[in-house]
């Protein structure tokens, strides 16, 4: 893989967090058009919905990513990551502190490329082995 694409894909996948932490936050599920498609787009939207539903919100802080290219297609049609994530999730009732707690997640994403930027087609919490 190219240096530059390489650096595209990790400025995207930043952005992509960022917006989905700014969605879930805001309860803006039209915020993830953006940087997100397919099952990954479809599951954050769900989650953003049930949670605006019942009148809470979440706050993410992000402690730290490290990503790991586990497959580049050779058409460049799609990268497989591996990421290993650290952040603190917080879940509000308006400005009431309901539950936080901090995490250590790996997460297995597919990027695919679109006119402009790499969008998350998938985005799955995956055990630690």
């Amino acid at each position: 893989m190219e240096d530059l694409t390489r650096q595209k894909i990790v400025h995207d996948y930043a952005a992509a967090w960022q917006t989905l932490v700014t969605a879930l936050e805001q309860n803006r599920a039209e915020l993830l058009n953006d940087y997100f498609t397919g099952f990954a787009k479809k599951e954050f939207m769900r989650t953003i919905t049930e949670q605006a539903g019942i009148g809470i919100h979440r706050h993410y802080v992000d402690q730290g990513h490290k990503l790991e290219a586990l497959f580049y297609s050779p058409d460049g049609g799609v990268i497989q990551l591996q990421d290993n994530a650290e952040y603190e999730v917080q879940i509000f009732d308006g400005a009431k502190l309901l539950h936080s707690e901090k995490i250590t997640a790996r997460f297995l994403v597919l990027m695919t490329p679109t006119a402009d930027r790499w969008v998350v087609r998938l985005l799955q919490d995956v055990p630690a082995s």
